[in-house]
């Protein structure tokens, strides 16, 4: 494989997955304050991500991945996702959200593949309400492409967790997403020209699918510390059915080392 498309390959499945556990472990859990506080707070480090994909004739791969984030009163980044908090009080707040969507697939990732149009990343923008009770989190994430890929929306609702155990902190996750049709066919379906033998044509509907996560952190000293992260995310029917899916949904795990500034 040439070094851009295992690149392109490494971040547009890799960093799903850092995005993911970088929201669970170092900032999602505390973005609704009990008592507002101003907090700065620049980490980077390294990675490895393990992650699989529905696709037929696609299996697991290893990519090195970096990790970044940045996090403040009301600014966040988190790899290469970020937002700004609106609106921000003691229990719950409003942020404008910028997501990049890194599904999708080339033509050349799998034979069964073969004759099907590359469905490429794209950049999400919208809104998130986020509240925090004492048992836990919950937060409303609404986004849309703005670059015109597949010309879609998604609703997520998640409820996010804490603890500690034995010196490790944990945050399990579990959600719900719908999404639009649109979106649904874009990275599912099979359009009137990419039929072949065996491959019909397939235009789903939106979707609904539900996804656990836990993330997992340990500090080795004041500044260093190790992350994993695990999320398997089932597919909704109409995935499954696609001619071009072999799979009920998707597992990505990821290891890491993180220094904090």
């Amino acid at each position: 494989m040439e070094w851009n498309r295992f690149n392109h390959a490494a971040w547009r499945c890799g960093v799903t997955l850092w995005l993911m556990a970088a929201a669970s472990c170092f900032g999602a859990e505390t973005d609704v304050e009990t008592e507002p506080k101003v907090r700065n707070e620049l980490y980077v480090g390294v990675g490895a991500v393990v992650s699989s994909k529905p696709y037929v004739g696609m299996g697991s791969k290893v990519y090195p991945v970096p990790v970044f984030g940045y996090e403040s009163e009301r600014l966040y980044l988190r790899g290469i996702t970020g937002g700004y908090r609106l609106v921000k009080q003691k229990r719950w707040s409003v942020s404008a959200v910028l997501r990049p969507r890194l599904e999708g697939y080339d033509e050349s990732d799998s034979d069964a593949l073969d004759g099907m149009h590359d469905r490429r990343p794209t950049l999400n923008a919208g809104f998130d309400v986020s509240w925090r009770a004492d048992w836990g989190l919950l937060s409303l994430t609404l986004i849309s492409d703005i670059l015109g890929e597949y010309d879609g929306q998604e609703l997520e609702f998640t409820y996010h967790a804490s603890f500690k155990w034995a010196g490790f902190d944990f945050f399990p996750s579990a959600g719900l997403r719908w999404k639009s049709s649109d979106l649904v066919g874009y990275y599912y379906g099979v359009e009137s020209d990419e039929v072949r033998p065996g491959r019909p044509a397939y235009n789903p509907d939106d979707a609904i699918s539900p996804f656990l996560r836990l993330g997992v952190t340990r500090k080795l000293s004041e500044r260093w510390g190790t992350l994993v992260a695990i999320q398997y995310a089932w597919l909704d029917s109409e995935a499954r059915d696609s001619p071009i899916v072999e799979d009920s949904g998707s597992v990505s795990l990821l290891v890491g080392l993180a220094y904090s500034f």
